[in-house]
């Protein structure tokens, strides 16, 4: 399965920040992509940014999870991803 590259960063977008792609965003990810960065990179970069990790921390919160590390999945065509991210 071939997955346009706007498509997938519009979909990180969604996913890791919930919220839509601003267009300086998606033009830096969509030159990164031209360059060689992999999708695997790209959503990398997405769960190290300041946005999500604030994002964890608030859903922590408003959750009282009392766990080290918050997992998530999500399947995007074919590919099924579970990530976990620190807490501490």
């Amino acid at each position: 399965m071939f997955i346009q590259p706007e498509t997938f960063i519009e979909f990180c977008y969604e996913t890791f920040l919930q919220r839509a792609a601003d267009i300086e965003g998606k033009r830096y990810y969509l030159e990164q992509i031209k360059l060689g960065r992999s999708f695997q990179e790209v959503i990398q970069s997405f769960l190290q940014s300041s946005e999500f990790q604030q994002h964890q921390q608030n859903s922590q919160n408003n959750q009282n999870n009392n766990s080290n590390n918050l997992k998530h999945s999500f399947t995007f065509g074919n590919l099924g991803i579970d990530f976990y991210c620190s807490s501490r």
